[in-house]
C-alpha cells in the first residue's frame, strides 16, 4: 500500500497551523481596516502577505524533510507577523497625521471651548508619540512591543474619531468668527468714514 504522507503533513499532524492561521487572519483584518478608513492599500504590508505565501507553497511542494518544513513555516509566519506590524505601524501615522491636520485646520479658534478635556486629550497623543520613540520594529523586538504598539492605535483611533465629529461644529465656529470680523472690519470702515465727512465738513466752512 503507498504510503501518502509527506514532511508537510507530518508536520502538521504534530504540531498544527492554528498559529500561522490566527496570525494571517489578523493581518487580513488589519488590511481590511485600511482599505476601509484611507481607500487605500498599503503595498509594503500586503508584500508580506505574498512573501509568506511563497514560503508556505515552499513547505508543502519542495520541502524534503520536517526540519525543512518547519524552517519554511517559520518564514511564512515571519513575514505574516511584519505585515500586521507594517499595517498597524502605518495607522498610527494616519491617525497621527490626521490629528495634526485637525488642529491645523481649527487652530485659529480655541478648541478646546468645543472638545471637553481637549488639552488631556492632546497630552495623551503627546505621550504615545513619544513612547513610540522607544518602541522599535526591528525584528528582534516586534513581539516584545506590539501589545503596546496595538493599544497606542486603538486609543488614537477613538481620538480621531472624537476630533473628526466635532469637525462641522467647529468649521460653522469658524465661519461665525469670519463673520463677527467682517462685521467688525466694515462697521470701522465706516466709522473712518463717518469721521472723514465730518472732518470734511468742517474744513469746508472754515
Amino acid at each position: 500500500m503507498k504510503n501518502n504522507t509527506s514532511p508537510f503533513s507530518d508536520y502538521v499532524n504534530v504540531h498544527g497551523l492554528d498559529d500561522i492561521i490566527a496570525l494571517h487572519d489578523l493581518a487580513l483584518q488589519e488590511l481590511k481596516a485600511i482599505e476601509l478608513e484611507s481607500q487605500s492599500v498599503h503595498l509594503p504590508a500586503l508584500n508580506q502577505l505574498g512573501y509568506s505565501l511563497t514560503h508556505f507553497l515552499n513547505a508543502i511542494s519542495n520541502s524534503k524533510s520536517e526540519e525543512e518544513v518547519k524552517n519554511e513555516l517559520e518564514k511564512a509566519k515571519n513575514h505574516i507577523k511584519r505585515c500586521l506590524y507594517d499595517a498597524v505601524e502605518y495607522q498610527i501615522l494616519d491617525y497621527l497625521e490626521s490629528i495634526i491636520k485637525f488642529k491645523n485646520d481649527f487652530r485659529n479658534i480655541n478648541i478646546a471651548e468645543f472638545i471637553p478635556d481637549y488639552h488631556l486629550t492632546m497630552k495623551k497623543v503627546e505621550k504615545i508619540k513619544n513612547d513610540l520613540k522607544f518602541y522599535t520594529f526591528s525584528s528582534d523586538k516586534r513581539d516584545l512591543h506590539f501589545e503596546q504598539i496595538k493599544k497606542s492605535q486603538t486609543i488614537l483611533k477613538e481620538i480621531t474619531n472624537q476630533l473628526e465629529s466635532t469637525r462641522p461644529v467647529l468649521i460653522d465656529a469658524v465661519q461665525g468668527n469670519r463673520s463677527k470680523a467682517f462685521s467688525i472690519t466694515r462697521n470701522l470702515l465706516l466709522l473712518v468714514l463717518s469721521l472723514l465727512g465730518v472732518i470734511i465738513a468742517f474744513l469746508a466752512k472754515v
